[in-house]
């Protein structure tokens, strides 16, 4: 059984969808139904880390947490932070040179921002942001370079 949570409002259906039906129409459109009520759903985001989705639902966006009641109890002892987070350090994925560093120590990220720009093989490699959060450490500057699996920046 799965319980799915709307903002602070809770549900779940352990014997099925009871009175409702979804169908999926084509790629990420659906139809939700419930007797002669029909709502056209699009799915617009997944997030499978935080088992999050965002749904488009007749003009207003809705975000859904679908969750086993063990992930609520793993949530509940603090025993998921760390698989959401992302890593500690951000590492040279190859050798290079290192081109720009978009990063300072202190500032605020966002996740898929672009950290570092690194030179490998005349090739430009944008290193971005894994999740959000901020910078602790910044380990290299332009002009420098660096071997694979070199420290680059440290997140706080």
């Amino acid at each position: 059984m799965r319980i799915h949570q709307l903002g602070d409002q809770e549900f779940s259906f352990p014997e099925g969808l009871g009175e409702w039906t979804i169908k999926q129409v084509s790629g990420r459109e659906f139809l939700i139904q419930k007797g002669s009520l029909a709502k056209t759903a699009f799915l617009m985001a997944y997030r499978p880390e935080d088992k999050q989705s965002e749904w488009w639902i007749d003009g207003d966006v809705h975000v859904v947490r679908s969750v086993r009641p063990i992930d609520l109890l793993l949530d509940e002892l603090g025993m998921t932070a760390t698989a959401v987070k992302g890593p500690e350090v951000l590492l040279a994925p190859m050798p290079g040179l290192v081109l720009r560093v978009d990063a300072t120590e202190g500032s605020a990220i966002e996740q898929g921002q672009t950290l570092i720009v690194l030179e490998a093989m005349k090739m430009e490699n944008n290193l971005k942001s894994p999740s959000a959060g901020s910078i602790a450490e910044v380990y290299v500057q332009a002009g420098q370079a660096v071997e694979k699996g070199a420290k680059l920046l440290r997140f706080a």
